[in-house]
């Protein structure tokens, strides 16, 4: 799975918040959300409150 796929599964319910870190390989959920993508449906609603917030800090 892609960063993106992953993103997506996760804001759909699909999987759970632990699922996607463990599909992804972070250690934290902000991390995922850092990883770049060249996709246009990367910047989900989501991603950018977690940049806004702060959380995607490193």
């Amino acid at each position: 799975m892609t960063a993106s796929d992953i993103v997506t599964a996760l804001e759909a319910g699909l999987i759970t918040e632990n699922e996607a870190m463990e599909q992804a390989m972070v250690d934290r959920l902000a991390d995922l959300y850092e990883h770049p993508s060249s996709s246009p449906r990367w910047r989900s609603q989501r991603a950018q409150g977690v940049r806004a917030a702060g959380l995607a800090t490193r």
